[in-house]
């Protein structure tokens, strides 16, 4: 976490798949995020993320994912609110797929702290 506040999360993989001979199956996510705070009640973040999979389940496959999310911490109530939508996107030769649409909203409280 940077003093002023953003964040940021890097990923990245490749492995083979030499069991079944198919094509390396590989992964890059990308996340951006900001604290700061938005009520007086507590601290609120704020994150964007990308993510890009290719051959993961069968070769040709080309898979994408992006999302926003909202936090608001309420630290003297022990609890957390979110919100977050998500896209999922597949293309795989031959076959055609609808895009997958998320979104959640909840609270997480916690006892005993």
């Amino acid at each position: 976490m940077h003093a002023s506040g953003f964040n940021l999360t890097l990923a990245a993989s490749q492995a083979d798949d030499d069991d079944s001979g198919g094509a390396d199956i590989s992964f890059r996510y990308g996340k951006l995020g900001y604290r700061t705070e938005v009520f007086a009640l507590g601290g609120s973040i704020f994150s964007i993320d990308y993510g890009e999979y290719d051959d993961s389940d069968a070769a040709g496959d080309e898979g994408t994912t992006h999302g926003v999310a909202f936090v608001h911490k309420v630290s003297d109530w022990g609890t957390e609110f979110y919100a977050t939508g998500r896209n999922y996107q597949l293309d795989r030769p031959g076959t055609s797929f609808e895009d997958i649409d998320i979104m959640l909203t909840g609270a997480r409280l916690k006892f005993g702290r």
